[in-house]
């Protein structure tokens, strides 16, 4: 199953994106990893809504208002799984992997725990949400 997502609210709709590219009159539209592939279809769409954060290569949702601080919130069903869906959010994103989008989320001070990551296949990636919330 491709990724789905939408523009709405923040959201990432990849399916808007791959019509635009399939020609007019085409007789069938083409699986998503048939025009390109999976990664290179989420790097453009993350980059589309983000910025670099200063300093180092990840990126981050741009605040909508002073004090506000980007989320960005993942959903992905491992391979061969069709049940279980899993979510992950995260203030920071790397996607220089080939393999793997990495999430960064900030640590509970109070738990001794700086930083979170999570690695997530660029291929179980099914839902990519990247919206400024208040702080």
């Amino acid at each position: 199953m491709p990724p789905q997502t939408t523009t709405n609210g923040g959201h990432l709709l990849l399916e808007e994106l791959v019509a635009e590219m399939i020609p007019a009159g085409a007789a069938a539209a083409p699986e998503i990893s048939q025009v390109f592939g999976v990664r290179e279809v989420w790097v453009d769409l993350i980059r589309r809504k983000t910025a670099p954060v200063e300093g180092g290569p990840r990126l981050r949702v741009p605040p909508a208002a002073e004090g506000a601080t980007g989320l960005s919130i993942v959903q992905f069903c491992p391979r061969g799984q069709t049940a279980a869906v899993n979510r992950a959010e995260g203030e920071e994103l790397d996607v220089r992997s080939p393999d793997c989008l990495l999430l960064y989320r900030r640590g509970d001070e109070q738990a001794s725990v700086s930083e979170t990551l999570t690695c997530i296949p660029w291929r179980d990636i099914q839902y990519i949400e990247l919206s400024s919330s208040g702080k």
